[in-house]
C-alpha cells in the first residue's frame, strides 16, 4: 500500500510482559471501527496483537478491523494514548498471515 511497507525484528519490546515476541513494522493500513474508516500504520506486530497509529484512532474497548491489501484482521482495542493504540486480535494470526505481513 505504501512506500514504507516493511517489517524487521526488534528486541525493545518485553517478551516477558506480552508472552510473545513483537516484530517492528511499518504497514500502511485502514482502520475500521463503528463504520468509521481511518488511515493508519501497524508499528509492531505479533500473532496475538499489534501496536498501531491512526490519524483518527478508535476508542478503547472498540472492536476494529485492520485492513492491509486483501488481509482483514479483527480485533479489540486494549488501550489508546494520543493517536497510538493497541489491538488484541481475535482470532490470532496464522503463521502464513504473519509471513505475508512481515514480507517473509
Amino acid at each position: 500500500m505504501g512506500r514504507y511497507d516493511h517489517a524487521f525484528m526488534t528486541t525493545e519490546h518485553s517478551v516477558e510482559r506480552r508472552g510473545r515476541r513483537r516484530m517492528k513494522s511499518f504497514l500502511s493500513i485502514e482502520v475500521i471501527s463503528a463504520d468509521v474508516i481511518s488511515r493508519g500504520h501497524i508499528l509492531d506486530l505479533s500473532d496475538v496483537g499489534a501496536r498501531c497509529h491512526a490519524h483518527v484512532p478508535p476508542h478503547a474497548r472498540a472492536d476494529v478491523t485492520l485492513v492491509w491489501n486483501a488481509i482483514r484482521i479483527s480485533g479489540h482495542v486494549t488501550w489508546v494514548k494520543g493517536n497510538g493504540f493497541g489491538v488484541l486480535f481475535h482470532p490470532h494470526l496464522k503463521p502464513e498471515q504473519m509471513a505475508i505481513l512481515l514480507g517473509a
